[in-house]
């Protein structure tokens, strides 16, 4: 389904939902991410999405993710389970999948707001978290795509 082998090409895992759309960083911010580590790396982008991301996001949205990476709608937990685990790195927000990453010892960046990161971060050593010094309540879309770069870098190494 993913169109290559797991085992031979290495891809970080994009979620770019959450529970409610104030915990999420913009779309469009993930696909440029996504543009700029495919231009800086080998690395390939996975956007993982579920059935409320592929309600949530317009046409456009999906296109432009499809355009920076490979979409992968509603897979079964298993099959999330299977995908996550082969990645390098998670990039999400405090979601399901990101706790599902960091359980399985994926070296994982989560992005938060406006839930507090120090009560409801994994748990795992393997994950880093931002947010805006700020906390507001759209804290998460203030976080800039230089700082999630720079993050993710030092997650990979």
């Amino acid at each position: 389904r993913l169109g290559w082998p797991l085992d031979q090409t290495e891809y970080l895992i994009f979620h770019p939902g959450a529970g409610s759309a104030q915990k999420t960083w913009p779309a469009p911010c993930f696909a440029q991410l996504a543009s700029r580590i495919t231009e800086n790396t080998n690395y390939r982008i996975v956007y993982l999405l579920g059935p409320a991301e592929t309600e949530r996001f317009d046409a456009r949205t999906l296109s432009l993710f499809n355009s920076t990476g490979q979409v992968l709608p509603d897979l079964d937990i298993l099959q999330a389970c299977a995908l996550i685990s082969h990645s390098l790195a998670f990039l999400g927000h405090d979601s399901g999948p990101t706790h599902l990453a960091a359980a399985l010892s994926i070296r994982t960046l989560a992005i938060f707001g406006p839930s507090n990161s120090t009560h409801w971060q994994p748990l795992a050593s393997t994950t880093r978290t931002i947010c805006s010094p700020d906390q507001s309540p759209l804290c998460s879309q203030s976080v800039t795509i230089d700082t999630v770069y720079d993050a993710l870098q030092n997650v990979l190494d």
